[in-house]
């Protein structure tokens, strides 16, 4: 099974950033946009894992102790492929915290000798994939309002294929302080 580590969001935060990439959708001619109940902040992706693995990732995810804290959205960005298509995201503006959450999780991550992705960590929200705008379309004129957004736990996650629709499953979570 494909897991991850996230920060879920509140009913309120995904209807938001939902509704501002139904705007975006007007503007392009392609691409694969976030579904409103896959809408999260990666904290640390793992990959694939056997139960073995989820049960130490598990216990990994209870050992999490880590006050509750506020982050800031910014700007669109796109992370372009060689064929020119986007990866759509939503910046976070930089936090000392939640790189400190980031770096607590990899540091319990390989005293378990778990691996995950050793690159530097880039907190932002994927809002779409194989992104293709409007020729005309300039992403710096879209205004994306700037949000303001609570964390209040940590949740382990599913990556799931169901009927050909990418589904993000919560396995199990740990509250904030």
């Amino acid at each position: 099974m494909r897991v991850f580590f996230a920060l879920l969001f509140d009913p309120t935060v995904k209807n938001h950033i939902y509704k501002e990439i139904f705007l975006l959708k007007n503007n392009t001619v392609d691409g694969k946009f976030s579904e409103k109940n896959n809408l999260h902040l990666t904290v640390e992706f793992i990959g694939d894992v056997d139960q073995e693995g989820l049960q130490v990732l598990k216990e990994i995810l209870h050992s999490i102790s880590f006050p509750a804290f506020e982050i800031q959205s910014t700007e669109l960005g796109c992370f372009y492929n060689k064929s020119n298509k986007a990866i759509l995201y939503l910046g976070i503006h930089p936090l000392t915290t939640l790189s400190e959450l980031n770096t607590l999780l990899r540091s319990k991550l390989i005293e378990k000798g778990i691996s995950f992705q050793d690159k530097a960590y880039s907190p932002h929200i994927t809002l779409g994939r194989k992104v293709e705008f409007k020729e005309q379309f300039l992403l710096k004129t879209f205004n994306f309002p700037t949000m303001m957004m609570q964390f209040t736990k940590l949740s382990l996650m599913e990556s799931i294929n169901i009927n050909q629709s990418l589904v993000y499953r919560e396995l199990d979570s740990v509250n904030f302080e």
